[in-house]
């Protein structure tokens, strides 16, 4: 006979969830579950080789220069230790001004790193 805590182990090494593994929806984490659920529509871009002080609010204003506006910033934060990653998600308002900004600010520096600008992708299936 299984003991209680046999049981319970036995039990999740056999449990196949119903939705694909390595997906977070409906984590009670709302925010999680957004960004997790969030597509590309062609008004985001990846900025990459970021410096690791740099702050959403700075590169709002790198990316709202020149009159474009910017519609949500991201900085991707390591989950463990909440530093930033060195790369970040930023939402343009029109594909026009996501383009524009791709183009222009590619390989230009901040705080000292020349940074990588492209457009966001979907992420692929794991």
């Amino acid at each position: 006979m299984l003991s209680r805590s046999g049981f319970i182990r036995a039990l999740i090494r056999t449990h196949r969830p119903s939705w694909p593994v390595g997906t977070h929806y409906g984590t009670g984490n709302k925010e999680r579950d957004v960004r997790r659920k969030r597509r590309s529509n062609g008004n985001e871009a990846l900025f990459g080789n970021l410096s690791y002080n740099v702050t959403e609010p700075e590169l709002k204003d790198v990316f709202g220069e020149n009159g474009r506006n910017v519609k949500e910033v991201k900085v991707v934060l390591d989950r463990d230790t909440g530093r930033p990653r060195g790369f970040a998600f930023v939402e343009m308002t029109t594909e026009r001004g996501a383009a524009q900004a791709i183009e222009t600010l590619n390989g230009r520096e901040v705080q000292g790193r020349p940074i990588n600008v492209s457009e966001a992708r979907e992420a692929r299936p794991a």
